[in-house]
């Protein structure tokens, strides 16, 4: 009796044991090539050798050809470019499948795409979330007067989206694209606004900068 209890609490634990070993090279290996970009596209076959591709701290990128430039249980860049790469960043679940971000930051930095997936507990096959599901988990619109201080602010119905972009750590943040932008002209970004994830969810937070840190 006691074996057949452990035996269904075995059975009842498979979903979860079947996504904390996910990867991002398992995402990389279940969606489409498309997802993955640059200036250049990847196909089907330049993914599947990825997928055979390890580090090599010796490498260096120059358009050439697609490789591994950096790799961590979380995360996977795959670059081709000295000045732009696709990076897969991965967020675990409490309870249910992971979450996996992809970024293509092009022309160093000056252009970045963001998109997420829910990747199913039972299949582990990835759906693209869409705005409703970003907001249920916590990633809410920011707009450029979220990084201003009122007396910098836009008039109602001028100030633009925001979007966001990942740091080292996986970390969300909210980057304005103000070079050459007359309507930044005269404005100085006084906030720090970040999403963070806590196992559920993504917590928003918005820090003043010091004045020294401020830029435009």
């Amino acid at each position: 009796m006691r074996r057949f209890i452990v035996l269904i609490g075995s059975l009842f634990s498979l979903p979860l044991m079947a996504t904390a070993d996910y990867s991002p090279r398992d995402f990389l290996a279940a969606a489409p090539a498309d997802t993955f970009y640059t200036e250049d596209e990847i196909s089907e076959d330049e993914k599947r050798q990825l997928l055979h591709t390890h580090v090599d701290p010796q490498r260096t990128f120059t358009c050439e050809a697609w490789g591994i430039a950096h790799e961590s249980p979380t995360s996977l860049t795959l670059q081709t470019c000295p000045d732009s790469f696709v990076r897969i960043q991965l967020y675990r679940e409490a309870s249910g499948g992971p979450i996996v971000a992809v970024e293509s930051n092009r022309s160093s930095g000056r252009s970045v795409d963001l998109q997420f997936f829910k990747v199913s507990e039972t299949n582990r096959a990835p759906s693209k979330i869409n705005d409703d599901g970003l907001k249920a988990l916590g990633l809410t619109d920011v707009t450029e007067n979220d990084l201003l201080d009122e007396k910098d602010a836009f008039p109602p119905g001028e100030a633009e989206r925001v979007h966001l972009s990942m740091d080292e750590s996986g970390r969300l943040q909210a980057t304005v694209r103000s070079w050459n932008d007359p309507r930044w002209e005269r404005k100085t970004v006084a906030f720090d606004l970040t999403f963070e994830w806590n196992g559920s969810r993504f917590h928003r937070s918005r820090v003043r900068l010091p004045s020294i840190l401020r830029h435009l």
